[in-house]
C-alpha cells in the first residue's frame, strides 16, 4: 500500500502489510479466506455452486451458514446447535448475536403459517424519502403498457440521478420484488443516455412501490421438494434493434425462488427461435440451481419439468436432427437438447395465460398485473 501522510520522508513510497486493513482492494477476499478457514475447522463444507454457502451434517444435525461479506444467517434445526457455533466463532471473531433472523441484508422476514414471508419495506420507504417521494399518488402497475412504443421526442436527463435510482430499483426487484423485474429491465436499456421520458418511467415505478409497499413474496413449500420452471420469450420486443427478450421464473416446492429477464443478444428470426434461446439461458440456470441443491444436500428428482408456450420450440428441442428452418440456430442454442437427452429437463405445453414468465417478458396492464403478482406469490 502506498504509505500514509505523516511518515518519515525517508521511508519508501509503498510498504508490504503483514495483515490486510479495511479498504484495500484485496479486504474482502481476504476476509473470506479467514472465514472460510474459521468454518472449516468447524467442520463445514465450502459450496461449490456458492463459495458463501457452507454446510455441516446430515437430517436432525444439519447446519448451514450464509455469508453476506460480514453478515452471517446460520440455519439449524434447533437454538442448541447454533448457539455453539456462535460460541465457537466467537473465540475468533467479535460476533453480535441479533437472535431469530427478522432482517438480513435489508430482508424483512417474517415467519408465517406454512413458511416465510419476504419484503423490503424498509428499504422502499428509505427509497421514497430520498426522492422526495413519500407524498406520490400511487399507481396498479409499473410501467404504462405503451412506453416501449413511445418514440416522441425527449430531453437528455441527468446520468448520475437517474442510476442513483435505477440501481436502487434493480436491488428491489432481484430480492424480493420480481413484479418489477421487467420495469427495470427496461429502464437499465437507457443506462448510459437517460431522457427524461426515463426518468418519469422510473418515478412511476416508485408510485407503484409506494401503492405495494406492503406486498411480501411468501415462501410457502407445498409438496415434494421438486423444480419446475417456466419460460417465455417476447419476439423482437426491442423497437430499436428487434433483439427478443427473456424470461424466467423457477419454482421449490411451488414456492418462488428465482427469476430473470433478460434482453437476447442476437436477433432471432422467428418467435420459435426466441423461445428456444430462453429455454436454453433456463437449461444454464437450472444446471447452476441443480448443484445448490446438491450444496445443500437435497436431492432434486429428475427430470425437472420446464413449462413453455411455444410448441415448435419443444419439438425442435426433442428432435435430434437439423431441420432446413432451423439450421440457422447459434450452437450455443443446442445445450438444451443435450439436457433433454441427458434427462435434466422435461419440456411441457402451457397456454401463454398460465406461463408465470409472461410478466417477465412484457409490460402488461392492470388486470393481467395483478392475476401474474399472484402466481408468483406476491401478496399483503
Amino acid at each position: 500500500m502506498r504509505k500514509p501522510l505523516g511518515t518519515a520522508e525517508t521511508d519508501k513510497g509503498y510498504w508490504l502489510l503483514k495483515k490486510s486493513l479495511y479498504g484495500l482492494k484485496q479486504s474482502g477476499y481476504k476476509w473470506n479466506q479467514c472465514l472460510s478457514t474459521a468454518l472449516k475447522e468447524e467442520g463445514f463444507q465450502q459450496g461449490t455452486a456458492d463459495p458463501c454457502i457452507f454446510t455441516r451434517g446430515k437430517g436432525q444435525l444439519k447446519c448451514i451458514v450464509l455469508c453476506f461479506v460480514d453478515d452471517l444467517a446460520i440455519l439449524c434445526k434447533n437454538a442448541e446447535q447454533a448457539d455453539v457455533l456462535i460460541e465457537a466463532l466467537r473465540k475468533r471473531f467479535t460476533l453480535h448475536d441479533l437472535g431469530e433472523i427478522h432482517n438480513y441484508v435489508g430482508l424483512d422476514i417474517t415467519k408465517v403459517l406454512n413458511g416465510y414471508k419476504i419484503s423490503q419495506r424498509g428499504k422502499i420507504a428509505a427509497l421514497l424519502r430520498k426522492f422526495n417521494m413519500e407524498q406520490c399518488n400511487g399507481v396498479m402497475t409499473p410501467m404504462e403498457t405503451d412506453f416501449e412504443k413511445d418514440e416522441s421526442p425527449s430531453p437528455m436527463f441527468d446520468t448520475n440521478m437517474y442510476k442513483s435510482l435505477l440501481g436502487s430499483l434493480m436491488y428491489i426487484s432481484q430480492w424480493s420484488r420480481p413484479d418489477i423485474a421487467m420495469a427495470c429491465n427496461l429502464l437499465a436499456r437507457a443506462s448510459s443516455q437517460p431522457k427524461q421520458k426515463h426518468w418519469l418511467a422510473a418515478k412511476r415505478v416508485l408510485r407503484y412501490l409506494k401503492q405495494t409497499i406492503d406486498l411480501s413474496l411468501y415462501l410457502e413449500p407445498k409438496g415434494g421438494l421438486s423444480l419446475t420452471a417456466y419460460v417465455d420469450a417476447n419476439f423482437a420486443s426491442d423497437t430499436e434493434t428487434r433483439k427478443s427478450t427473456s424470461g424466467m421464473t423457477l419454482f421449490l416446492a411451488g414456492a418462488l425462488v428465482g427469476w430473470k429477464t433478460v434482453k437476447q443478444r442476437h436477433v432471432s428470426l422467428s418467435t420459435c427461435e426466441s423461445e428456444f434461446a430462453a429455454l436454453s439461458l433456463m437449461c444454464s440456470e437450472l444446471i447452476w440451481y441443480n448443484q445448490l441443491m446438491l450444496d445443500l444436500g437435497i436431492q432434486v428428482p429428475k427430470p425437472i419439468t420446464v413449462m413453455e408456450d411455444n410448441q415448435a420450440a419443444i419439438q425442435m428441442a426433442m428432435t435430434p436432427g437439423v431441420r432446413g428452418r432451423s439450421k440457422h440456430t447459434d450452437v450455443r442454442f443446442q445445450n438444451v437438447k443435450q439436457c433433454v437427452s441427458d434427462g435434466l429437463i422435461s419440456l411441457t405445453f402451457c397456454e401463454s395465460s398460465q406461463n408465470v414468465a409472461d410478466a417477465l417478458t412484457k409490460v402488461q396492464g392492470t388486470i393481467k398485473h395483478l392475476e401474474n403478482c399472484e402466481m408468483l406469490g406476491l401478496r399483503v
